[in-house]
């Protein structure tokens, strides 16, 4: 088993949450930069802002790019895992204006304390992608 990378080096694309990855939801960018500085300050070192434009572009790159066979894989897919429905719900958040926060917790101790910070400074529709579980944050 692979241990969970404990900093992020490139932003993953709204589309592929690996293991460890926390995405969150601010309102507006001034918010969204905020919370990055907290996250970091947090234990999440390499905690980044998506602006929502970036969000919807990568959602438009991959969707020129799937071909049919791997759009029914990925709708099949999404019959038994919880990550598209998800992956879709920011997606709304993107085309509404809001940019997404996405930082590394490589456990969820981690990202609970992570989303602690984040959640205090304005950060919501939060969601940890752990090795065998998605935990949304409340």
């Amino acid at each position: 088993m692979d241990p969970i990378p404990s900093k992020a080096s490139d932003p993953p694309t709204h589309h592929e949450f690996p293991a460890g990855t926390l995405v969150a939801v601010a309102w507006d960018d001034g918010v969204a930069v905020e919370i990055v500085e907290c996250a970091r300050g947090a234990g999440a070192p390499g905690a980044h802002m998506l602006e929502n434009t970036e969000v919807l572009l990568e959602d438009a790159h991959r969707r020129v790019a799937q071909g049919h066979l791997s759009a029914l894989v990925q709708a099949l897919g999404a019959l038994v895992s919880d990550q598209r429905p998800l992956q879709d719900r920011y997606l709304a958040h993107a085309r509404a204006g809001h940019p997404m926060i996405v930082a590394t917790a490589p456990d969820a101790e981690t990202a609970n304390r992570i989303w602690a910070v984040m959640r205090e400074h304005g950060a919501h529709d939060g969601t940890w992608f752990g090795r065998r579980v998605i935990h949304e944050m409340v």
